[in-house]
């Protein structure tokens, strides 16, 4: 007769082994998840700072600018001929996403002429380097003027790498000196 009856019976490590495994199932696609999730706001956060850096200068120059300031302002004016995909949504290409003074200098966003998909950004006629070789500003971002006369200031922002876009909205106020002197 044995006495000895230490360590585990095959029904308790089949068991054990059974709830160990229910129990990986169950928290390693929230693992995933999260490690997915933390990425996409990596993505966000970066995209963000990219957006600040170009155009810090662009608002700068508008916020401190007058309405008689500019010759040509800009106009949302597109067709559907021409499209750029992001996200799987069909955007029509901008044309005029720039304020314009009667020297010519462009304030704005402008269709790159390299990559007809992608826009600069311009303050005071000079070009606003944009250092990242990811992300880049689509040419369906535009300005336009509001009923307020505020002017909108959508950017759509992508990520070749990535694969992905990113919508931000922010409104430009320029003093309408014109509208005061009537």
């Amino acid at each position: 007769m044995r006495t000895n009856e230490k360590g585990l019976t095959l029904v308790e490590v089949l068991a054990a082994s059974v709830i160990m495994l229910i129990v990986m199932g169950i928290a390693f696609p929230m693992i995933m998840n999260g490690q997915k999730t933390a990425k996409d706001i990596q993505l966000q956060n970066d995209m963000r700072t990219f957006v600040d850096i170009a155009t810090a200068d662009l608002f700068l120059k508008l916020y401190n600018s007058k309405e008689s300031d500019f010759q040509k302002k800009p106009e949302r004016v597109a067709t559907s001929s021409e499209t750029n995909e992001l996200n799987g949504r069909q955007l029509p290409v901008q044309k005029k996403a720039y304020f314009e003074t009667e020297n010519g200098e462009k304030t704005g966003l402008v269709v790159d002429e390299d990559h007809a998909d992608q826009m600069l950004v311009y303050s005071d006629g000079k070009q606003i380097p944009l250092y990242h070789d990811d992300f880049y500003i689509s040419s369906s971002s535009y300005i336009e003027q509001t009923s307020n006369g505020a002017y909108e200031l959508m950017l759509y922002i992508g990520s070749e790498k990535e694969n992905r876009a990113f919508d931000l909205q922010s409104m430009l106020y320029v003093f309408d000196d014109e509208r005061q002197m009537k």
